[in-house]
Order: C-alpha cells, then sequence, then structure tokens
C-alpha cells in the first residue's frame, strides 16, 4: 500500500511511503509470527523546498534547498499469542 502525505503548501510535491507486510509465518493455530517492512522515499526523488518568495531580495522564485529525508528503511518483528 502507497499513501500518500499531503503538503500544507500546494507548491510541493508529496512522499511517497509504503508499508509491506514481508513475511507470516504460523507456529500454531494461536501463535504467529510477522515480518513487516516500512519504507521512506524508495525511489529518492528529490522533493524541493518552496521558491524564496521575498519580492525584494535578488534571489526571488529560486529554490535553494530540498524538503525531503533521504530513503529510510525500517524492518521490524511482531510474535502474536
Amino acid at each position: 500500500m502507497i499513501r500518500y502525505r499531503r503538503s500544507p503548501c500546494h507548491r510541493r510535491a508529496s512522499e511517497a511511503r509504503s508499508r509491506v507486510p514481508l513475511k507470516r509465518f504460523a507456529f500454531t493455530e494461536r501463535v504467529r509470527f510477522e515480518l513487516r517492512g516500512k519504507f521512506f522515499n524508495v525511489i529518492n526523488h528529490p522533493t524541493f523546498a518552496s521558491p524564496n518568495m521575498q519580492g525584494t531580495n535578488s534571489g526571488f522564485g529560486t529554490i535553494t534547498a530540498q524538503s525531503n529525508r533521504p530513503r529510510a528503511i525500517q524492518l521490524g518483528a511482531r510474535l502474536v499469542f
């Protein structure tokens, strides 16, 4: 499942996230083990910050930074009994 974050500023694109159940193991009827993963910015696309909006500044309209985080992967395990 991929979820898209809504940005408060409509001038920027959103960041793609995905949450994936990787594997489920059933030991008995009541005991199971789940391995999960969360992936942020998987395709590593840059999301640029808002442009400089100060009209008197010589850098008006230029984008000088990125507003996204680098690629991140989280792995987790869960034992349900």
